[in-house]
């Protein structure tokens, strides 16, 4: 793992198709596992703009999965056309690396793809981890695809898969790694993304079919002060109308 490991470069004359729904990953779908299959309350256009677009909200969303994974050193280019691809973007990050040998944290590169119609997104991935050891023998790819069901909610589905590049003994141990890894942190994307569309989404409230009841009536109450002339009328606290400034969630 002593080799300078260069940030990631598509082959782009890797396949003889040209179009906006050519994908870059090596694995196969049977070389995938799925880790995870949620339920959203958006649609899949909705995802896009939360959580994946270059602008508010997806930025600050970004910025926060990246916090909470305790990533430092984030920088995010903006999504750009490609002839071959379609859609592409490339992220930088430090992230921690929980190994005993090695480490304790790893420069990251991370190319990003999508593919996008009204009723389906599909994301793929692949990084490198720079610094761990036998960085030079595999990356990680990854797949999610959000699948619109109805008009106000999503499945997404994300499954992983590493790449080997050369042959390692320690193939097994880096895959159980990161499919370990990669569930945790994927789970923590999702939990994330729940959070806030349950804060930027307020339920309808439905409307009341009561009647509104009958204010109480005490018995020998003194009958109320006689109303002052329109010109002497002073508005109380509780006569005032409130202001959003008033109203407290």
């Amino acid at each position: 793992g002593g080799e300078e490991t260069e940030d990631l470069e598509l082959d782009l004359a890797a396949s003889s198709e040209v179009g906006a729904d050519v994908g870059f990953l090596s694995n196969k779908g049977s070389q995938m596992r799925e880790l995870l299959n949620e339920e959203l309350p958006c649609s899949a256009t909705e995802f896009f703009t939360n959580f994946l677009g270059n602008d508010e909200p997806a930025k600050t969303f970004l910025q926060t999965y990246h916090d909470s994974r305790h990533d430092t050193e984030l920088t995010v280019q903006p999504w750009t056309s490609d002839p071959q691809f379609g859609h592409v973007r490339e992220l930088d990050y430090r992230c921690p690396v929980n190994s005993p040998i090695g480490p304790k944290s790893t420069r990251t590169n991370e190319l990003q793809r999508y593919h996008q119609t009204s009723n389906y997104l599909r994301v793929e991935t692949v990084s490198v981890a720079k610094d761990v050891p036998f960085a030079d023998c595999f990356r990680v790819e990854s797949k999610w695809e959000v699948m619109a069901q109805g008009t106000s909610s999503c499945r997404v589905v994300i499954s992983v898969g590493p790449h080997f590049t050369k042959w390692t003994m320690f193939r097994g141990k880096i895959e159980s790694s990161i499919f370990s890894e990669a569930t945790q942190s994927y789970k923590l994307m999702l939990s994330i993304a729940r959070e806030r569309l349950a804060t930027t989404k307020t339920p309808r409230r439905p409307r009341s079919t009561q009647m509104p009841s009958a204010p109480v009536v005490q018995e020998n109450a003194p009958a109320p002060p006689p109303e002052p002339a329109p010109s002497t009328l002073r508005t109380t606290n509780a006569q005032k109308k409130l202001t959003p400034l008033d109203i407290k969630a």
